[in-house]
């Protein structure tokens, strides 16, 4: 088993090889970065060659992001640049479908240290002497939940497990978060509506700009009523549960957005993400300090952290900004869910969810059911298997400049140098000039079959014209 882990680390040691060979975009695109993670995906039969690969990309880092500025030895090399961008937009995202928040969460910050060492310290000094604070906050109000939630009989008597966890913001994060409020704030002024807040000011920054710079997040799980419960009756009822509990908690911390809450469970993201969100603040020696508390149920969450709304990169393509220095922002509108003000919270749900939309639900839910995937391990399994059945990745460069390449993404069908050449809009004849797969030379219409990480070198003439998108 050590020798297959092994190997697997290997094949993808050499695959990075290649591709700082081969590539020669030293900032590529989300799109280039997409393709380099598919591709190594496809080569990691042992998902643990992606652990190492990615702790080793974490090492690099490491070792560069602790020179002191001081030392006169911090050269941002173009080597540099690429393994911080890599690791921001290749092994981060490859940690996190692993499940391994910490390694992605360091990643990102030692490659955001790297990259913009201003706005990191920057980033880093809005925590200052809050970090007290912000624990205190943590603490006290991860307890609160889970006793409040525990003591209540009603809760209680219907739950098999509920688990109340937290963060606080980690710097590369918490900068893009007041990178967006900052522009949506300007955006909101510029249109005389501005319900954005107020007190961010062009001169003013506080880590309290940030709503979720700490988050809660309640995770629960129903119990049958009886043996015959069947499964849709009880995904209904873990639904009320999650308003339940939100009504329990906002009893004790009020929204602090005009008693409203982002309803994800009536209205789901389009990427079928469903959770209740909502904004409160704590008093702390006489400041307010927002927190953000996230309600779902375990079948949510699991949907949420690796199933249907955990598609390969959703969270990527929705993060509009993925460098600090990049102006545009996904700030889409979101559904608003008025909190009930009633105490009798059966009611409130029988409004909320009619039979028509239960059946609707349960229709949407089997069908969800089939594409979940019951681990983080299991998904990645699911993920290459599906990358290997629809893509080959092949490397094309030129013969004047091997550093001038491209890694491309094509369908395993077309086997041959010619299809490839089709595929990517260039016109061809038989004496196009000299090309070589792996160094060898080979003919324009010679039968073979690729290989998934083959390296075609064309003439400068022929690369030139080819259409990689």
């Amino acid at each position: 088993e050590s020798a297959n882990i092994a190997g697997s680390a290997a094949r993808l040691k050499r695959a990075e090889i290649m591709a700082s060979v081969y590539r020669s975009n030293p900032n590529p695109s989300n799109s280039d970065a997409e393709t380099l993670r598919s591709f190594l995906v496809t080569l990691s039969e042992d998902w643990r060659g992606l652990v190492i690969r990615s702790a080793a990309c974490l090492y690099r880092l490491k070792g560069i992001a602790d020179i002191p500025e001081s030392s006169g030895k911090v050269v941002l090399s173009t080597t540099t640049i690429r393994t911080a961008r890599d690791a921001l937009r290749v092994y981060a995202p490859l940690a996190q479908r692993l499940g391994m928040q910490r390694l992605k969460s360091e990643l990102e910050n030692n490659a955001f240290r790297i990259l913009y060492r201003r706005q990191y310290s920057v980033a880093s000094s809005l925590y200052g002497n809050d970090v007290d604070e912000m624990k205190a906050i943590v603490q006290v109000v991860t307890s609160r939940i889970e006793q409040l939630l525990k003591s209540d009989p009603i809760f209680s008597d219907q739950i098999d497990d509920v688990t109340v966890s937290s963060r606080i913001k980690e710097p590369y994060s918490l900068w893009r978060k007041m990178l967006r409020i900052r522009k949506q704030n300007a955006d909101a002024k510029k249109d005389e509506t501005s319900t954005a807040n107020d007190s961010i000011g062009s001169d003013t920054v506080s880590i309290r700009w940030v709503p979720d710079a700490i988050a809660l997040r309640v995770v629960l799980r129903a119990s049958k009523l009886s043996p015959w419960e069947d499964d849709d009756s009880l995904r209904t009822r873990e639904k009320m549960l999650c308003y339940y509990a939100l009504q329990l908690i906002s009893d004790v911390w009020p929204a602090s957005t005009a008693n409203k809450a982002k309803d994800y469970i009536q209205n789901p993201k389009g990427n079928g993400y469903q959770s209740l969100h909502y904004t409160a603040n704590l008093m702390i020696n006489g400041d307010a300090w927002p927190f953000e508390v996230q309600i779902r149920s375990e079948e949510m969450h699991r949907i949420a952290e690796f199933g249907v709304a955990a598609h390969w990169d959703y969270k990527l393509e929705t993060k509009a900004a993925a460098l600090p220095e990049e102006s545009s922002f996904s700030t889409p509108s979101l559904p608003i869910l008025a909190l009930p003000a009633a105490s009798n919270i059966t009611d409130t749900m029988a409004e909320k969810i009619t039979m028509k939309e239960i059946d609707t639900e349960q229709q949407s839910t089997k069908s969800q059911r089939k594409g979940r995937i019951e681990s983080y391990i299991e998904a990645l399994t699911t993920s290459r298997e599906s990358l290997v059945e629809t893509n080959l990745f092949v490397f094309i460069s030129s013969t004047e400049s091997a550093l001038d390449g491209h890694l491309i993404s094509i369908d395993p069908s077309i086997a041959s140098i010619a299809d490839v050449l089709e595929k990517c809009g260039a016109e061809y004849d038989a004496d196009c000039g000299e090309i070589f797969r792996n160094g060898a030379r080979v003919t324009v219409d010679q039968e073979l079959c690729l290989c998934n990480g083959d390296v075609l070198t064309l003439p400068a003439s022929l690369v030139d014209r080819l259409k990689i998108n």
